[in-house]
């Protein structure tokens, strides 16, 4: 393939000749795009970029050599090409991550948002329940309270009319006259 390069290079040379025409390289090289991806020449090609005016005029042996480093400039790029599209897949790839990501992301927040409604709907009723049990305990010392008052009440009422009972005449007496 190599001596392809060095006959292809050597005819554009001959064609050439009248104009001073320096080797590619990597500018020249990658001429055009399309859809944001390099479309580099076919081998031996030259851009008309790459005449020049002010270098000295090209012989065979340095557009051999030309040649020979626009094979390795396209090897270059090819590798270069294919590094792209690795990179291109890896950010595919990740983007499928964070996409999935972004999702879950998504469904813990809703899910958040329901745990937290659910929370301040347990927080009001306790509060409430709360507040009931204070008041039953309330209620209830109350009535202990009065109850045991109650009972203080009644057993001095028992024991007035246990004394007064032994004091008077007994009704038995009473009713034999």
């Amino acid at each position: 393939m190599r001596t392809d390069a060095k006959d292809l290079a050597l005819s554009v040379f001959q064609r050439q000749k009248d104009r001073c025409v320096r080797p590619p390289d990597l500018a020249f090289a990658v001429s055009r795009r399309q859809k944001g991806r390099c479309i580099r020449p076919p081998v031996g090609e030259l851009p008309k970029e790459a005449s020049c005016e002010d270098g000295p005029p090209v012989t065979p042996g340095m557009a051999a050599q030309g040649s020979a480093a626009m094979n390795v400039y396209n090897n270059e790029l090819t590798h270069l090409d294919l590094g792209i599209e690795e990179l291109r897949e890896k950010k595919e790839k990740i983007k499928k991550v964070m996409q999935l990501e972004e999702e879950e992301k998504a469904n813990i927040q809703r899910e958040v948002a329901a745990l937290a409604k659910r929370l301040a709907a347990i927080d009001k009723s306790l509060s409430q329940k709360y507040a009931y049990v204070e008041e039953y305990d309330k209620t209830i010392q109350d009535v202990e309270s009065a109850y045991c008052k109650i009972l203080e009440s009644s057993q001095a009422l028992l024991h007035v009319l246990k004394t007064e009972n032994s004091t008077q005449v007994p009704p038995v007496a009473q009713s034999a006259r």
